[in-house]
């Protein structure tokens, strides 16, 4: 349960926590959760730094990228796998696609951040370019 997954994160005080593939699911992002919220997702043969945060808010302020975030965190499939699928290898590419609302809460220097890595994105040609 994703509940559970931020309970020990908070607990811990550390820049990360380890967390069992299917653990959660990303049917649970019910709110956007904070940009700090990390996790290395340890599966057979395969682990990902994840950021909890920014696939949470991808998943709730853009639908049309819900089929990457389930790829992103099923670790059977590799990361030129979800590239070749979606043209996104990371979840901060996946964030910088969404609208601007997404981040609105976090710090300024976020929506800086994300607008650099949407250009770098939209240069691959994979992507129509759309307003933030």
């Amino acid at each position: 349960m994703l509940k559970g997954v931020l309970k020990r994160f908070y607990e811990a005080s550390e820049a990360f926590i380890e967390v069992k593939e299917g653990e959660f699911s990303p049917e649970e992002f019910t709110e956007p959760l904070p940009l700090i919220v990390k996790v290395v997702l340890v599966g057979k043969g395969r682990r990902r730094l994840v950021n909890l945060g920014a696939l949470s808010r991808v998943y709730l302020f853009c639908p049309e990228l819900r089929g990457f975030v389930k790829d992103y965190l099923d670790l059977s499939v590799s990361l030129d796998d979800v590239f070749r699928k979606h043209c996104l290898y990371t979840d901060w590419e996946a964030l910088s696609l969404c609208p601007e609302d997404a981040v609105r809460d976090e710090h300024p220097d976020y929506s800086y951040a994300l607008r650099r890595i949407r250009e770098m994105v939209e240069r691959r040609g994979c992507f129509k370019s759309r307003q933030r």
